[in-house]
Order: structure tokens, then C-alpha cells, then sequence
């Protein structure tokens, strides 16, 4: 989905399906249902929905949103060494498209990513 096309269908708020246990620690896990508030501005200790422009190529995060001496820092909440915090060297190149208001999680142990695990 492109991102003009993420803001005109989802205007206020949108849905998305985490895949990945970057924010474990966070209470958000592999397979939970988060809640976004649609916004392009972020402030230090918000958990944000947001894409990178990096060589060309568009990535699309979960992330902890750090402000540390005037740097902007995207970071992981996880004992998961795979998950490594991510500085914006160029602001530029970041496109915040909300934070995260709420997550629900799956209650049956068995279930991961929306699909049944036996």
C-alpha cells in the first residue's frame, strides 16, 4: 500500500497486525492487534508506525521513537539481539504515519500471527 494511500483510507485511525517480536517487552507481541492514531509528529517514548527511506528502498517499522541529543532514534523492545535500534541520520527520510493507542493480544497461547499453531 502506498502511503497516499494509507491516509486517505484510513483517515483517523487504522488496524495493523504485528509480525515480529521487536516490542515483546512492551506488551506488544508476535501476532497482536494494534491500534494507530493516525499523526506525523512523534514525541520521545512514543511506540510509532512509521517507514524509512533507506538506499532507495521503503521499510516500514514498529518502533520505540527516541529523541536523544537532537537525534532521532527507532528502537526495539526485546531480549531479541536481531532487533537492533535504528538511528535516522537524515529526518528527512522518515515518515511518521501514527502511534500506537492501544493493543490487544491473543489470549490462546497456540495462536501466533492471526493463524492456528499446533
Amino acid at each position: 500500500m502506498k502511503k497516499e494511500e494509507i491516509r486517505k483510507e484510513f483517515p483517523e485511525r487504522f488496524m495493523l497486525i504485528v509480525q515480529g517480536n521487536g516490542l515483546n517487552k512492551a506488551g506488544i507481541k508476535n501476532g497482536s492487534i494494534v491500534s494507530v492514531e493516525s499523526t506525523d509528529k512523534a514525541k520521545d517514548g512514543d511506540i510509532v508506525f512509521a517507514s524509512i527511506i533507506k538506499d532507495g528502498r521503503e521499510t516500514f517499522s514498529l518502533s520505540r521513537y527516541r529523541e536523544v541529543n537532537g537525534e532521532i532514534h527507532l528502537c526495539s523492545e526485546t531480549d531479541d539481539k536481531t532487533y537492533l535500534p535504528f538511528t535516522v541520520a537524515f529526518p528527512t527520510n522518515l515518515k511518521i504515519y501514527g502511534k500506537v493507542i492501544r493493543c490487544a493480544n491473543m489470549l490462546d497461547e497456540r495462536r501466533e500471527g492471526g493463524r492456528h499453531v499446533e
